[in-house]
């Protein structure tokens, strides 16, 4: 039995996290022993991903909680991981040694992973996004030499979307030991969990479903700001998630006089029974590297309207599931008000994702055993 770690900074509830955790619940337990470790831990999906394998986080919360000289620890512990040698911070909390060592996101876990000193691990570093675009893991390196000569130290690159890879050749001019590999869905559980009873008030007008963290890169302020600019208000939106511009949001939903028609509903352990319910997932995201919520809205057949962003067209069929327009507020809008306007455009794409199943798991399972195997 092989063991493998996967490091991720934390296990909030973002796309690449829940992308983790199916991939844990898919793996073959018989075949590899599993082990996950974070910088810090109390995330929204540590439960899920205790129920399937080891965990391990470097600080505990609870430390910044009690106040006081352990807060204080905390804050220097956080300090301490973030500037000392990565290699040190491995060697103090990493413990055990593993076969396969995986950093499943961009930037520090990427830096971290690559400084193990276990000759005998291979090591596989995972790309979300398009790294020309969303330029956050930059922050983890001292320049664009270092960063380079830390995917250099990795036996392969796993890149979530054809865009995903294409984007990370032009930046890095890396075009070796490069494969495509899709995020996971778990399938069954989504179709069932979509089931559930949704204990809302049935909508007669369009509903419409954003699902996403409340921060800049998904977009919500300018989806808010673009419908102020639609005098058909025929419509209600949902906004699934949680994240430090709740607070900006609530206050443009007031300004603009939209709390009959847009409602924040926050976290949602079972978001797919309010998906389900939707006539149409909006993106309106900055950027993406392969949308988790665009393929579970595919999987229970509801169709997505998306500005462009990496991995869209692909899981869209280039337009056969839904709508993609060009990244940008007018081209947002003006597909906002076709769909306000006219939802019966719906129809169309609802009927091609009956048509044809979206992507085989199954695959991409194997896909990815056959790289832990080799």
């Amino acid at each position: 039995m092989k063991k493998v770690m996967f490091f991720i900074e934390s296990l909030a509830g973002g796309g690449a996290e829940k992308a983790l955790v199916n991939l844990l619940n898919s793996l073959d337990k018989n075949k590899y022993e599993t082990y996950v470790y974070t910088v810090t831990d109390e995330d929204l999906y540590q439960k899920d991903v205790e129920s399937l394998c080891h965990y391990r986080s470097f600080l505990h919360k609870k430390m910044y909680e009690k106040g006081g000289f352990s807060k204080l620890l905390f804050w220097a512990g956080i300090k301490f991981i973030y500037h000392a040698p990565v290699s040190l911070v491995y060697r103090l909390f990493v413990k055990e040694e593993f076969d396969i060592e995986v950093a499943y996101i961009e930037g520090f876990a990427t830096k971290l992973i690559s400084s193990s000193k276990n000759l005998n691990s291979k090591k596989y570093a995972w790309v979300h996004i398009d790294t020309t675009k969303n330029e956050y893991a930059d922050r983890s390196f001292a320049n664009m030499e270092e960063q380079i000569k830390t995917y250099t130290k990795y036996n392969r690159i796993i890149c979530v979307s054809d865009t995903v890879r294409d984007a990370f050749i032009r930046k890095y001019k890396i075009d070796k030991n490069i494969e495509v590999i899709h995020n996971l869905n778990n399938t069954e559980e989504i179709i069932n969990k979509a089931k559930e009873t949704l204990d809302l008030p049935p909508n007669e007008s369009l509903q419409m479903i954003a699902i996403g963290r409340l921060e800049q890169q998904k977009g919500f302020i300018r989806l808010i700001e673009n419908l102020n600019r639609i005098k058909n208000r025929n419509y209600s939106l949902w906004i699934l998630g949680e994240g430090s511009q709740r607070k900006k949001l609530e206050e443009k939903i007031e300004e603009y006089d939209l709390t009959n028609n847009v409602k924040l509903l926050g976290f949602q352990q079972n978001p797919y029974k309010f998906l389900f319910k939707s006539d149409a997932l909006i993106c309106s995201s900055y950027a993406e590297g392969y949308s988790t919520v665009i393929s579970e809205s595919l999987i229970l057949g509801v169709p997505v309207f998306s500005v462009e962003c990496s991995g869209v067209a692909e899981q869209l069929k280039e337009g056969l599931f839904g709508r993609i327009v060009p990244n940008t507020n007018e081209n947002l809008t003006e597909m906002l008000r076709e769909l306000i306007n006219d939802p019966s455009i719906i129809d169309r794409y609802k009927q091609n994702i009956a048509a044809i199943p979206f992507g085989s798991q199954a695959v991409v399972l194997q896909k990815i055993e056959r790289l832990f195997d080799e």
